[in-house]
């Protein structure tokens, strides 16, 4: 496993890093056992400082213009995860946006170019009262403690730089405080070589935080949720014209619990029905074992195969109610 898959891991447990996990429906159910997908978006943290280093010169494409930049308002202490409040300023080499990742804690917008191979950046801005991640001293021990330096200020306000080292790669990036007590993170992933400082000194300096842009997904689910279920977190696979692929899928949670207690995802519809239906629901062939195991596979649903997962424990949702969120699934 690579450095970036462990930090995908842990920002996805603890919450993310390039493309958003996949659910494979034929793991749903291995050995009898079921694989959980719990998930932390939470105040992990990390922040560091970054010194443009000298003498660096940037290879990327520069902004022919810099944007002009609504000062900061107050940063909200949640997020809606339907609505992107955020852009990016300045695309070196126009990169392809893809999928952006949103819960009620933080929101992720990722540039990749078409391979997904030689560049990419992010950038995230978590809510009032939330650090990233990188500072939070939650990283496995493969990757290790980062080390962080004050940074020159982004429009006047606090600035870091983090870098994580490791056997596996490293890991670094620019943080700073988008509005009084919110944090931001920029990352140049892949591809900026020696520039990679000042390419993400450039993208927090034009980040627009003063957006409002409807996330689109290729689903919608047409069922109210049950009192006491919230929707939590958004995430896609793709990027172009089309960000999100066919794939998509919605995290749930309680008002109180900052995790994904309910994950539904939704993918193209197979062929290779894997774990094999056991059950028919809404007329559509179905896996389900929501007693032991907390899983829901529907099949061709609208197109889609859909998989809702739970830990048994959770108790968020009834097997009723879990059927009805799964088969309420229709094409946007």
């Amino acid at each position: 496993m690579t450095l970036d898959d462990q930090l995908t891991a842990l920002m996805y447990a603890a919450s993310d890093e390039a493309p958003p996990p996949r659910v494979d429906l034929g793991r749903a159910v291995r050995d009898g056992r079921r694989r959980r997908r719990v998930r932390v978006l939470g105040s992990s943290a990390a922040v560091v400082v970054l010194a443009l280093l000298a003498g660096v010169t940037l290879v990327a494409t520069r902004p022919h213009e810099a944007p002009e930049l609504t000062p900061a308002t107050p940063a909200p202490t949640t997020f809606d995860p339907m609505v992107l409040r955020i852009e990016t300023g300045w695309n070196p080499d126009n990169l392809h946006e893809r999928a952006p990742r949103t819960s009620t804690l933080q929101q992720v917008i990722a540039y990749g170019d078409e391979t997904g191979i030689h560049k990419q950046f992010d950038l995230t801005v978590y809510a009032a009262g939330q650090l990233p991640w990188q500072l939070s001293g939650m990283m496995p021990k493969e990757i290790g403690t980062p080390s962080i330096v004050e940074a020159a200020p982004v429009h006047g306000r606090p600035a870091k730089r983090f870098v994580f080292a490791s056997g596996a790669g490293s890991s670094s990036g620019l943080a700073w405080q988008w509005a009084d007590g919110a944090w931001a993170v920029a990352r140049a992933t892949r591809g900026y070589g020696g520039t990679q400082e000042v390419v993400e000194r450039l993208l927090a300096d034009n980040l627009r935080t003063n957006v409002s842009r409807p996330v689109r997904l290729p689903f919608r689910v047409t069922a109210p949720l049950p009192d006491g279920v919230r929707l939590f977190l958004t995430s896609g696979q793709g990027q172009g014209s089309d960000p999100y692929g066919a794939q998509a899928e919605m995290g749930f949670s309680s008002p109180s619990v900052q995790a994904v207690l309910v994950d539904l995802f939704v993918a193209p519809a197979t062929s290779g029905r894997r774990p094999q239906p056991n059950t028919t629901l809404g007329g559509h062939p179905a896996y389900l074992s929501w007693q032991n195991y907390g899983d829901l596979v529907i099949y061709d649903l609208d197109g889609f195969d859909v998989q809702l997962t739970m830990p048994p424990e959770a108790g968020l949702l009834t097997q009723d109610q879990a059927v009805a969120l799964a088969l309420s699934v229709r094409r946007v």
